[in-house]
């Protein structure tokens, strides 16, 4: 190029949808950073906007959780799981049961050298600590939830991930020490190697006008989301 558009960049890659996901962890009526006890506890809270002209159709979220602290003794009975997604009632509280997993997640008696890698998990693994990936989507919905829930254009929908943290407590005795779990949806963002669009772990859909429903998207300018480290000392 030559004169005054001699300063713009030929290479700028651009990508546009009719509807994307636009997901960030709400400020309104935060979770906190203290790990409570329960069947059910608010250990992530998530908020999806859809600022498309089209219906966003969600399908699976996968969700990156880290654990550590649990009592690690052998045959220690602490233990995190029975993992469940709802939508938030407007309060913030929970609302509509969505997906559910109990098959994954952290006992302090495990033997670590037998329970997998930090990246994928045999359905029925628990680990002691470390990274686990649950997945919330079509796969594990309550009645089917997830064959058409759709995020209408310029509309919100939050979401809340919770754990039974009832047990992590057990077999301590007198052990002091802190759990502490965080959580976030993974991905990155822009361009990445040609031809290829980075991608995430929000899975999403939409139908453009005239046309038939997409393949299965990730691609948001959103990753990271990252919510609170949660914290429960003994």
């Amino acid at each position: 190029t030559t004169g005054a558009d001699s300063m713009f960049a030929s290479s700028t890659n651009y990508m546009f949808h009719d509807a994307y996901p636009v997901a960030v962890v709400p400020t309104l009526l935060p979770l906190g950073t203290v790990l409570e006890l329960g069947a059910n506890t608010k250990i992530f809270k998530y908020t999806v906007t859809n600022p498309g002209t089209r219906d966003l159709k969600l399908g699976t979220t996968t969700v990156t959780f880290i654990a550590s602290g649990l009592l690690a003794s052998a045959g220690a009975t602490s233990s995190i799981g029975d993992w469940r997604l709802y939508e938030d009632n407007g309060l913030g509280g929970l609302g509509t049961f969505l997906a559910r997993t109990s098959t994954r997640g952290y006992s302090g008696g495990i033997n670590v050298s037998n329970a997998g890698t930090s990246t994928g998990y045999v359905t029925g693994d628990f680990i002691q600590s470390g990274s686990l990936l649950l997945d919330f989507g079509p796969s594990n919905s309550q009645n089917n939830m997830f064959d058409a829930f759709s995020i209408a254009p310029g509309s919100s929908r939050t979401f809340i991930v919770t754990a039974d943290t009832s047990n992590i407590g057990l077999g301590r005795g007198s052990t002091l020490g802190t759990v502490t779990i965080s959580t976030k949806i993974t991905g990155t963002t822009g361009f990445g190697t040609s031809p290829n669009w980075n991608t995430g772990n929000l899975v999403y859909y939409y139908t453009p006008v005239g046309g038939t429903e997409t393949s299965a998207l990730t691609h948001s300018d959103s990753y990271d989301v990252v919510g609170p480290s949660m914290t429960k000392q003994f």
